[in-house]
């Protein structure tokens, strides 16, 4: 079993989300792309959790404006393997995960690749050191989309 990623080491230059954001005052009761067939893209077997996550966060904001990006695992797996500066064939052998800060830098910069080789970028990127979820349900509201990475022990 993989997990995909690396320990976040937090950087005095990280933009955090809390000093530059306000939340909304109201958000609706729900929202969200429901019914999705996510498939897990890669992370039954290799550590790209980050980039499986990449993708169903694409699929889920696209599907809300009417459009049907395709992604395979091959596709999933290619962006991991470049991120990583390897070919899709050595990928197995430097499979040891994303570190967050890296994988944002390279989502702003290339993006995830879809079935047509199109990179689906991010604008930008914050981090939320402590757990908040009325901040992340905020931010899922008013920029369509977050990443959130979570510690799972073996346990």
């Amino acid at each position: 079993m993989k997990l995909g990623l690396r320990p976040h080491l937090p950087d005095e230059r990280d933009i955090q989300l809390a000093d530059v954001y306000t939340p909304q005052s109201s958000l609706p009761d729900s929202f969200g792309a429901t019914g999705l067939e996510w498939g897990m893209l890669g992370n039954d077997e290799y550590g790209d959790c980050y980039w499986a996550s990449a993708a169903h966060e694409v699929l889920a904001e696209a599907n809300l404006a009417g459009r049907d990006p395709i992604f395979s695992t091959s596709n999933v797996l290619q962006s991991y393997a470049k991120y990583l500066g390897v070919s899709l064939e050595q990928l197995k052998q430097h499979d040891d995960g994303t570190d967050a800060r890296a994988g944002a830098k390279f989502r702003k910069a290339t993006g995830v690749y879809d079935s047509d080789g199109h990179g689906h970028k991010i604008g930008a990127y914050a981090f939320i050191e402590e757990p908040d979820y009325e901040l992340i349900k905020s931010v899922v509201h008013d920029f369509e989309g977050a990443t959130v990475c979570v510690n799972l022990p073996a346990s």
